[in-house]
């Protein structure tokens, strides 16, 4: 089953990535030059962020090596591809509503992807860890006071995960936009919501009975559209809310974006959240698929099995590339009804699927 089901992943990879470009070729040209300039930019505020905090350097090195020793920390490979790239979407956003890249926004969603991936990555494989630091997080998640210290003698990765926080709360709050009500207002609720709907989706396994699938599929969506939700708000806090955008309109088109980026990820782990017994986006879209061809499937205890028989069906697994291109297309329809200019962010929208796609660099 685990060859024919990584074989499997890696095409449908290579599917999504021909059905997405079949759409929009002209958004996947130039990619190898506007990724070349936003792992420059990335890197360079890596090191300057090693620069400010010499200590830094030695804790990323314990960190990158802890991914060589347990298998359970392979996450750890995506620092720094991952959070560059949620860099890049959070500059190229904010090109797109305030005419400029500035590098506070660079360099805070650069610290809040770090987060977002190590957070991510221990909730997932390493809940120990997590639990050394849960408390702290669940006071310092709430954004209304400065941060605390950190508990001492933690894992390195604990301690990565306070930094990152820390650092991101305290230049968001010398941000004007954070004296913006309306900028501070809607980063702390996306801030929450996208806390408690990572906690909540990790009880979205396929062997839990108990729990409705529908229940789960709104957890799963939940998790990527509110994380991405708040990093789009980034540029906001940065500058202040822009004249003239709806609040409620801009959440929408966030979580437009979280809804494709996050089937994307899914698409690119297919094969290790199956075998990890989670529901992800495609996995339910498999479920639903197997259950309208045959319904007696519902009453079955074996999810993961009636999930993986309709992977390998020859009318369902090729139905999910075309579910992402209307992911896709929702994007570019939302960004159209905010009046953003769809040739800022559809190339960028387009370069990080590419990338998580072939190279499996998910942002975070």
């Amino acid at each position: 089953m685990h060859d024919t089901l990584e074989l499997t992943t890696q095409s449908m990879r290579i599917r999504q990535l021909d059905a997405l470009m079949a759409v929009r070729p002209d958004a996947f040209e130039d990619y190898y030059r506007r990724m070349s300039r936003a792992t420059t930019t990335g890197l360079a505020i890596v090191h300057d962020l090693a620069a400010d905090r010499p200590e830094l350097h030695s804790l990323m090195s314990q960190i990158m090596s802890l991914a060589e020793t347990d298998r359970r920390l392979t996450f750890l490979q995506a620092i720094p591809g991952g959070p560059i790239l949620a860099s890049m979407r959070a500059t190229t956003l904010e090109r797109a509503m305030f005419g400029t890249e500035t590098e506070p926004t660079a360099r805070i969603a650069l610290l809040i992807g770090i987060f977002t991936l190590l957070l991510d990555g221990v909730i997932d494989e390493a809940p120990e860890i997590f639990a050394t630091i849960q408390p702290w997080l669940q006071r310092t998640m709430t954004l209304e006071q400065r941060p605390e210290d950190p508990p001492g003698d933690l894992h390195p990765i604990a301690t990565a995960i306070c930094w990152a926080a820390a650092s991101a709360i305290g230049e968001l709050a010398h941000g004007p936009g954070w004296r913006d009500p309306v900028a501070r207002t809607e980063f702390i609720r996306a801030t929450k919501s996208a806390y408690q709907t990572e906690l909540e989706s990790t009880t979205c396994r396929m062997s839990d009975l108990a729990l409705d699938v529908a229940q789960c599929r709104e957890r799963i969506v939940a998790k990527s559209t509110a994380c991405i939700w708040a990093g789009a708000l980034i540029p906001m806090v940065v500058h202040g809310w822009p004249a003239g955008t709806d609040p409620a309109a801009f959440e929408t088109l966030a979580k437009t974006v979280g809804a494709f980026s996050g089937w994307i990820d899914d698409i690119v782990d297919l094969d290790l959240d199956l075998r990890a017994d989670l529901w992800s986006m495609p996995l339910l879209e498999i479920y639903d698929l197997v259950i309208d061809i045959d319904p007696a499937a519902a009453r079955r205890a074996d999810r993961a099995n009636v999930v993986y028989d309709g992977l390998l069906h020859p009318w369902i697994g090729p139905r999910l590339p075309g579910l992402g291109v209307m992911r896709w297309q929702a994007v570019c329809d939302a960004i159209r009804a905010m009046g953003i200019d769809e040739d800022l962010v559809v190339p960028v929208m387009a370069d990080v699927a590419r990338a998580s796609l072939l190279d499996g660099l998910v942002p975070a």
